[in-house]
């Protein structure tokens, strides 16, 4: 039987979610959920900075009220989304963004890719999950998407 990868998860549920693009910046962390994502049929829009990817996603969920989707690396590009974030949050619309992580074995190395974003989001955030495995990734992204819809009635 075939491995379930937690990238192969994240893609078939926004594929469910009825997500058709995604924006965002690749980067050696994202590669694979990227290449999930394609096979299932999303578009990428690529865009040549993290704010930008937040922003579109951000511009599309205000129009439309259907969730905007972005992806980023860890480090750097984690840090670059979180004004439009915050934005996003203000203005209570349906944004995801899935970032990338380092190798939890590098946990406290301190590497300049090395980040936590639940840690650092804030008040930018309705929530934010690590999915290290299959099963985890299915129930927070799930409940994420159930949040969004939650979002979108109090509108």
């Amino acid at each position: 039987m075939p491995e379930i990868m937690v990238k192969d998860v994240i893609a078939k549920i926004l594929k469910e979610e009825g997500i058709d693009w995604y924006s965002g910046v690749h980067g050696g962390q994202i590669w694979n959920l990227m290449g999930s994502i394609a096979k299932a049929g999303i578009k990428l829009y690529h865009m040549r900075h993290e704010q930008c990817a937040v922003w579109m996603a951000d511009g599309w969920a205000r129009v439309t009220r259907r969730p905007g989707v972005c992806v980023t690396t860890c480090g750097p590009g984690y840090a670059n989304t979180i004004p439009g974030l915050y934005l996003a949050y203000l203005a209570k619309s349906p944004v995801v963004c899935i970032f990338a992580s380092h190798a939890t074995m590098e946990d406290t190395w301190g590497s300049w890719q090395e980040a936590y974003p639940p840690k650092y989001a804030g008040p930018s955030q309705n929530g934010a999950s690590v999915l290290l495995t299959p099963v985890r990734s299915h129930i927070f992204c799930r409940k994420h998407f159930v949040m969004l819809l939650l979002i979108r009635a109090d509108r």
